[in-house]
């Protein structure tokens, strides 16, 4: 499943993610003719930060490239949010995952 038609304040829930003793690092798979920022927040839409990633144009809505941002404070099981601003253009999304 692709994420695409992404708007400006909009979000992803995903409940109960397992961050064991901590992620350190999220990678997101996007291509994009556009930009977004997506910013990674725990329990809520307006909780606290754990990250934030900014996609950039890949030149083609099919053209993908993974996009990296470092991530502190997340451990232990919470209810991640993907918010997403500064949306413009076409962005897609293919996958994501901690490290």
């Amino acid at each position: 499943m692709y994420i695409y038609d992404i708007d400006e304040g909009e979000y992803i829930r995903l409940r109960g993610v397992d961050f064991g003793a901590g992620a350190k690092q999220f990678s997101i798979s996007a291509a994009a003719t556009g930009k977004c920022t997506v910013t990674l927040r725990l329990d809520a839409e307006n909780g606290p930060v754990i990250g934030t990633v900014k996609i950039g144009s890949t030149g083609s809505p099919d053209a993908y490239k993974t996009f990296k941002a470092k991530v502190k404070d997340a451990s232990s099981v919470h209810d991640l949010y993907l918010c997403f601003s500064d949306a413009e253009g076409d962005v897609r999304l293919d996958y994501w995952q901690f490290k």
